[in-house]
């Protein structure tokens, strides 16, 4: 598959789950995912993402071997699941930031996560920056 055809899958897969948790998104998250093929492994990402108050999260599967649609759905399938865990756990069930393995389908996929604030990020930066610009290290 090309980058278009994976491009077009992810957004039909990221519509298709929005339309399935409706009910248990706000009216201002967003689904998107992405999916990046490598020669030994394929890692999808999906991202909910909350414009209102600049929330991201992201959880993010990897499966050794090739790339393949089989590949491609076997992850799809399992951040469904991931998503569906998340939400009915009131949003608390958050994937480990470094990947953990876990059985399914008689594959090992590799699962993390993490919770991003890029307004605070960005607000960080530009504090670190005028530390720099002042001389100052920052502490």
């Amino acid at each position: 598959m090309n980058d278009e055809d994976l491009d077009h899958l992810a957004a039909d897969a990221a519509e298709l789950l929005l339309e399935r948790y409706a009910d248990g998104l706000c009216a201002s998250e967003r689904i998107h995912l992405e999916l990046e093929p490598g020669p030994d492994r394929l890692r999808v990402s999906l991202f909910l993402t909350d414009g209102l108050v600049d929330t991201s999260i992201e959880f993010a599967a990897a499966l050794p071997g090739p790339a393949d649609m089989a590949a491609i759905h076997l992850l799809l399938d399992f951040l469904d699941g991931v998503l569906d865990e998340h939400l009915a756990s009131e949003r608390r069930a958050m994937p480990r930031l470094d990947p953990a393995p876990y059985r399914y389908e008689g594959r090992t996929i590799y699962l993390s996560g993490q919770f991003r604030r890029p307004d605070l990020e960005a607000q960080a930066d530009d504090l670190l920056a005028a530390g720099d610009l002042e001389g100052e290290e920052p502490s």
